[in-house]
């Protein structure tokens, strides 16, 4: 009777502290279908760091409203990368440390064949998150709802989505 308790919880065991490493890098596609690299776009997030320390991690959570968390919430199961077709999104970033764990909803208007990535620095013990174009470093997005937010249009091409107003 030992043998079996003890063959249960020994993958039990794994299962559960394979899930609490959060340094595993992942990544998720959100639409359907294989399609050619240069037509989708790429957003990831980095590390938060502070004065050259790790103390923080930023993950997408959430894009358009879709969860990236397709395991239990215990097992800290976002992902550090999505690739989206290109218009604008919603996207959930969640911050986590060993003191906090918050989260925040920014808008992006991506472009085919382009990335971008989720940034967050340290200003005088708060922690500032913010979009940047992959390739230019210049910002992209902002916070849900802020005054710059573009207006939400409907693709014309697959009846889906949004895009920015041409306006």
């Amino acid at each position: 009777m030992m043998m079996q308790k003890t063959a249960l919880s020994v993958p039990l065991l794994m299962l559960f502290a394979g899930g609490c490493a959060t340094s595993q890098y992942r990544s998720e596609q959100l639409y359907e279908g294989d399609l050619p690299p240069g037509s989708v776009s790429i957003i990831h997030v980095e590390q938060c760091t502070n004065q050259g320390r790790v103390e923080g991690r930023l993950l997408i959570a959430a894009v358009d409203k879709q969860t990236t968390n397709r395991l239990p919430a215990f097992l800290h199961s976002a992902v550090d990368e999505v690739s989206v077709l290109p218009g604008k999104h919603l996207v959930t970033l969640t911050f986590r440390n060993e003191f906090d764990n918050s989260s925040a909803d920014f808008w992006l208007v991506t472009s085919p064949g382009q990335s971008y990535v989720g940034r967050c620095e340290a200003y005088h013990h708060f922690w500032h998150f913010h979009f940047e174009d992959s390739l230019t470093r210049q910002p992209a997005g902002g916070a849900s709802g802020s005054a710059d937010e573009p207006p939400d249009v409907p693709d014309p091409g697959s009846g889906t989505g949004s895009h920015p107003s041409p306006n």
